[in-house]
């Protein structure tokens, strides 16, 4: 037998038996009926974004509150200065009025 007969028989079309149809619909029912569960690969292929979107929002979440933490920290030193000022500008007043006292107490003391 040659090659080119080998392959004819080999291709040639046979009919499927009786009860073929039969079995190929009760399959193709019986797997349609059962919910395919996520691959592995569909899985995976959301980790990475999803891992990298709630990274993303780590990260600006806490550059917030660091910079929320450094503009309070700027602020207290903002008032802390300005209460040393209010200090110092009271005690060169209240100098200045105890100047003003003595003179006049002196001046009045003279008379």
């Amino acid at each position: 037998m040659n090659i080119e007969q080998q392959l004819r028989d080999a291709l040639r079309p046979e009919e499927p038996d009786a009860g073929f149809a039969t079995r190929l619909q009760s399959r193709i029912a019986a797997q349609a009926a059962v919910p395919a569960a996520p691959t592995i690969n569909s899985r995976r292929r959301w980790l990475l974004p999803t891992a990298l979107a709630a990274t993303l929002l780590l990260a600006v979440g806490i550059a917030q509150q660091v910079g929320l933490r450094n503009e309070q920290r700027r602020e207290q030193q903002r008032e802390l200065y300005a209460h040393e000022q209010l200090m110092q500008a009271l005690a060169i007043t209240s100098s200045r009025l105890d100047n003003v006292h003595r003179h006049l107490k002196r001046d009045f003391l003279e008379e």
